[in-house]
């Protein structure tokens, strides 16, 4: 069996926080509660440690807001139910939404 450093990351996007089966979270996200949307992964990845004190997640956070909805757009576009957030358009202004609106194939399977 693979061992992960954290849960894999395909349909984090509307998945309940601290659900993936088999792996051990944090107490302090286990008791979080609620679904990931793309405000509280934005809020999240921006500084885990600050974010969620006591998380066992190990990063310093993505600082940059356009790198982040980047990252949130392709989670949320390599999952099995697709969804885009109003908020992402506005990050990339110089790419149409429609540019949005594929997902990137190939991932899944290596996520899942």
């Amino acid at each position: 069996m693979m061992k992960f450093r954290g849960p894999p990351l395909w349909n984090i996007v509307g998945r309940p926080v601290a659900a993936m089966d088999g792996f051990k979270y944090s107490p302090v996200m286990q008791g979080r509660g609620g679904k990931w949307n793309f405000e509280d992964l934005n809020i999240f990845i921006s500084d885990p440690c600050r974010t969620l004190p006591g998380t066992d997640m190990g990063s310093n956070g993505l600082q940059d807001e356009a790198d982040r909805a980047d990252l949130i757009v392709y989670l949320s576009m390599n999952s099995d139910e697709p969804m885009l957030a109003e908020w992402c358009n506005p990050c990339r202004p110089q790419l149409p939404a429609a540019d949005f609106e594929q997902p990137v194939v190939g991932m899944g399977s290596a996520l899942a």
